[in-house]
């Protein structure tokens, strides 16, 4: 138990808001001793009104932190292995960044304190020692492995007992033609989230959307660990087109349509069925006039509500590789857990580890995306796409491509 003067001087701490209580390194602080600065409705008000599902995620696991006025936000977590109830929690106070060692939600002892543009560096660090180094799962090809052959139909797979991948059951080579229970399992999960997603209807408030729009989704055979292309939006043609109902990346569709075919199928050297694919937002977004006629523009509010379709998607595929093509992808994806670019010019062909996975941002591949003022020209991204193939095979989520 505390003393009576040790409760008196915690409570001294107390600047007045949340943040703003005084911590000093290596110090532990028994956490009931302290007032509540933040109320439990105010704190729940707080994360109610986020989009963001990481945010959420982070807010929730330094509740008691941020009521008890160590922390304004929680920027993130991490159990420590081995013990019961210790984890590492992070966030910002009014003027710095802290990291705590926390037992329980009973005491915290403060790590590290210092500016927020060092804390990405000192976090990693304290993780690295109290949990081990982060050391990535083989996926992709590393974890599932398949037999690369000229004939496609004498492709094979190797059986594993559960759909969402679990040890090998049998050791054997599924026989040609046929799915191992791996990738029936993947297929069934597949299908019943899109069965669910199509079912959203959370931006037909606000005359966000076309009138004819509804969720599409890529027509590809899901693949865990593999790679997953995040675009803008659908277009008109894929969501009217009574043949249609589904996104199409074929030469016929359109020019971006074409231009996009090109590159997936001869520089990363895939199929169309092996084309996961998805956008930013999940639904046509309404049309406005512009000097160059009818254009469907991604609103910052369809975007916020499609994150957690976005985070659901990229959860149930677990890919190695995400790759966002256009600005309004990548704007879409620190949504869904934040990435250090801001413009596309910065973030280019240039990968960064990204919820526990790598994010490879490109430019759009549209008329727009390769001819308009802030675009890039259509050589320059085809090089972009020469070096998403060169990172896809350092990372076994592809193999050789034969010239």
């Amino acid at each position: 138990m505390n003393s009576e003067a040790e409760k008196r001087s915690n409570m001294t701490m107390v600047a007045g808001d949340a943040g703003g209580v005084q911590a000093s390194v290596g110090a532990t602080y028994q956490l009931s001793s302290f007032p509540k600065i933040v109320s439990e409705g105010e704190f729940n008000a707080k994360i109610d009104s986020f989009r963001d599902v990481t945010a959420v995620r982070y807010y929730k696991r330094a509740k008691t932190l941020i009521i008890r006025g160590f922390l304004l936000n929680g920027r993130d977590a991490k159990p420590i292995p081995d013990t019961v109830s210790e984890e590492i929690i992070a966030g910002s106070a009014r003027n710095e960044a802290r990291v705590f060692l926390v037992r329980g939600n009973r005491e915290a002892q403060l790590l590290w304190k210092g500016p927020k543009a060092e804390y990405g560096e000192n976090y990693r660090r304290i993780r690295d020692r109290l949990c081990g180094p982060v050391r990535r799962q083989p996926r992709g090809r590393a974890a599932n492995p398949r037999i690369i052959v000229h004939d496609s139909s004498l492709e094979r797979t190797p059986c594993r007992r559960d759909g969402m991948g679990g040890t090998p059951c049998c050791g054997q080579q599924t026989p040609p033609g046929q799915k191992g229970h791996l990738q029936n399992g993947v297929d069934e999960a597949w299908r019943h989230l899109c069965a669910e997603l199509g079912k959203c209807r959370d931006c037909w408030k606000g005359a966000l959307l076309h009138p004819s729009a509804r969720p599409l989704f890529g027509r590809f055979r899901p693949r865990l660990g593999g790679v997953l292309f995040v675009f803008e939006a659908p277009n008109l043609a894929d969501t009217t087109d009574p043949k249609k109902g589904y996104l199409t990346y074929d030469p016929a569709t359109d020019q971006t349509g074409k231009f996009t075919h090109e590159l997936v199928t001869e520089i990363l050297g895939l199929s169309i069925d092996e084309f996961q694919v998805t956008n930013a937002v999940l639904c046509l977004p309404a049309a406005k006039q512009s000097d160059g006629g009818t254009a469907y523009p991604v609103s910052n509010a369809q975007v916020r509500m499609c994150s957690k379709n976005i985070h659901r998607q990229v959860e149930l595929l677990d890919p190695r590789v995400v790759v966002s093509v256009g600005r309004r992808a990548l704007i879409a994806l620190h949504k869904v857990e934040s990435h250090p670019y801001r413009t596309m010019k910065e973030a280019v062909a240039r990968p960064v580890e990204w919820a526990d996975r790598w994010l490879f941002p490109l430019f759009h591949t549209s008329q727009q995306g390769r001819n308009g003022p802030s675009g890039r020209k259509p050589e320059d991204q085809r090089d972009d796409w020469r070096k998403l193939r060169a990172f896809l095979m350092a990372n076994a989520v592809i193999g050789s491509v034969a010239e």
